[in-house]
């Protein structure tokens, strides 16, 4: 049999209108043969699944996939699953304004469904940036599939003392991803402590 090919969208939070959704949707491209069993396990191999389309996953974890040939010849595969470095934290929308998600010289992502297109975001968050030098800048900026940039807020004062931000925010249209972007120094950041559908 073919050798199967696991994909899965596991790990990047989305903002929907119903609020921010882990979307753990996988599919499983497999050989469609009729003389071959195409199962799945999401357990380490303990308990298999006749695979008969997309399926959730709960968490990160392994997915394994094998095809069975009536023979008894199989051909097995898996994949780890996991949260990327760039995806916001579960903090940052767990209700508790106590806890955040949080970058330093790098940016965090949070992607956006179609549904919440021309409407708002409330951001509450925690800035530390400095607006004399572009490098020490924070970002709120919304992106297009393409990565190409849809609109920008910048935030840092000339002292470089801490802000708190808590405002909704415009999603425009064929926005993809809302990122966060820390500016080079390390001794700026932006936490981001609450993300809720805004008003």
């Amino acid at each position: 049999p073919a050798t199967p090919v696991i994909e899965s969208n596991y790990g990047y939070p989305i903002l929907t209108e119903y609020g921010v959704k882990l979307d753990g949707a996988t599919t499983i491209t497999y050989d469609t043969r009729n003389d071959i069993t195409n199962l799945y396990s999401i357990d380490n191999g303990k308990t298999w699944q006749k695979y008969t389309g997309t399926f959730s996953i709960p968490g990160a974890g392994t997915v394994i996939a094998k095809s069975v040939k009536a023979t008894g010849l199989e051909t097995v595969v898996s994949k780890t699953v996991n949260t990327p470095p760039d995806a916001i934290g579960p903090a940052a929308y767990d209700g508790d304004e106590s806890t955040y998600s949080g970058i330093s010289k790098g940016i965090l992502k949070l992607y956006v469904d179609e549904t919440m297109w021309e409407k708002n975001v409330n951001l509450y968050m925690n800035i530390k940036g400095n607006s004399a030098w572009a490098d020490n800048r924070e970002y709120v900026n919304f992106y297009d599939e393409t990565g190409k940039q849809l609109s920008s807020y910048v935030y840092g004062n000339p002292t470089g003392t801490l802000q708190t931000i808590n405002k909704n925010y415009y999603i425009p249209p064929n926005t993809s991803y809302i990122g966060f972007v820390s500016g080079s120094n390390t001794s700026f950041y932006i936490n981001i402590c609450e993300v809720t559908v805004g008003e």
